[in-house]
């Protein structure tokens, strides 16, 4: 047994407990970025929404507010579709954006080499 499995369990604390609060701080720490910025965007759209004047008319400022709230909602809506989406989905697009960079790579290579031959 390690000293830090040692001290856990002369504290009370067991060391399949600790090892459970460490899966859920590794899986938490990325979330972290996104419940900040959540809460940003959505301190934003307090501060603003009473002071944009969202009218009727097609006025530049009327048209600018409005542009403004839908990008804020979908800033709010990206950050809360990461914090709910399950572990499974989010290593999935990661595979899959893995690939689609893989593939650029190659035909990026290969155009390269063509070039080379054509003037080659």
């Amino acid at each position: 047994m390690s000293q830090d499995a040692h001290i856990l369990v002369l504290w009370g604390t067991s060391p399949v407990l600790m090892e459970k609060v460490k899966e859920l701080n590794a899986m938490l720490r990325g979330k972290r970025r996104h419940v900040v910025y959540l809460l940003i965007a959505l301190g934003m759209l307090g501060y603003a929404l009473p002071r944009l004047e969202l009218g009727a008319t097609w006025e530049a400022t009327n048209v600018f507010a409005i542009v403004w709230t839908l990008f804020a909602f979908v800033i709010v809506s990206a950050h809360l579709n990461a914090l709910m989406m399950p572990e499974e989905k989010r290593k999935d697009l990661a595979r899959v954006k893995r690939a689609r960079s893989l593939l650029r790579e190659r035909r990026l290579a290969e155009k390269a080499v063509e070039r080379s031959r054509v003037r080659g």
